[in-house]
């Protein structure tokens, strides 16, 4: 059986502060702005969404998302996904 191990250090509010600075901005780049009409694929935007790659291809099937293909490729615009978002169609 795995056993986790405690432990407590003494550490200024400062240093504290840092780490929780640190901890946050690592988990919440993907909040980040994006420019507007910047193109991502189905798979940033997935990334950007915290959905699958398959969620984003069946909003595309639906016309939830609006894409635009050039060659094999797909692209979503940054604008069309966060109008999605404000809508609350996503």
């Amino acid at each position: 059986m795995y056993k986790k191990q405690l432990i407590i250090e003494t550490i200024s509010t400062e240093e504290l502060a840092n780490i929780f600075r640190n901890v946050l901005d690592e988990k919440l780049t993907y909040l980040k702005p994006t420019p507007k009409g910047e193109l991502l694929t189905q798979k940033e935007a997935a990334v950007m969404l915290k959905v699958s790659t398959k969620t984003i291809y069946n909003w595309i099937q639906t016309s939830v998302l609006p894409a635009y293909t050039c060659g094999n490729r797909t692209y979503l615009k940054s604008e069309d996904i966060e109008n999605s978002l404000v809508r609350k169609e996503l």
